[in-house]
């Protein structure tokens, strides 16, 4: 027998998670999640133009669809 899949995870964390197509993911430099938010775009495009745009403090943004992570954007290291 197999594992549950992605969407019955997502929905047992997040309920509207199954309502919405992309989740974003904000973590620390170390890879923890600082946290996440689960938003709906029309298209691909409009998920990573989303953090390409707004920007973020996190070290690290990613936007994921479903299981597949579409782009990851790092904070350049701050200067000593």
């Amino acid at each position: 027998m197999g594992g549950p899949d992605a969407r019955a995870l997502a929905l047992l964390v997040c309920p509207k998670a199954a309502f919405m197509k992309y989740s974003i993911t904000f973590k620390f430099a170390d890879g923890r999640t600082e946290r996440s938010e689960y938003l709906a775009f029309d298209s691909d495009a409009d998920a990573v133009g989303y953090i390409e745009t707004n920007g973020s403090s996190s070290a690290i943004t990613e936007v994921w669809k479903g299981d597949n992570l579409l782009k990851r954007l790092q904070s350049p290291k701050p200067a000593s």
